[in-house]
């Protein structure tokens, strides 16, 4: 099952934790909505092909 994690600022240590927790190791994505020069396209891709998106505000 494939994970996507959607981060709207830096995360705190308790969002990775909860991250970590819910992720498992065949798949755990992460896209960074805080970042510069964003890749919308990309995580359109990404949501579609994901199996659970995960948004993190």
């Amino acid at each position: 099952m494939k994970n996507l994690h959607i981060l709207r600022s830096e995360p705190t240590p308790m969002t990775l934790k909860f991250i970590q927790a819910t992720s498992n190791d065949e798949g755990n994505e992460q896209f960074k909505l805080y970042q510069e020069d964003i890749d919308y396209n990309r995580l359109i891709n990404e949501i579609f092909s994901s199996d659970r998106v995960i948004c993190w505000w």
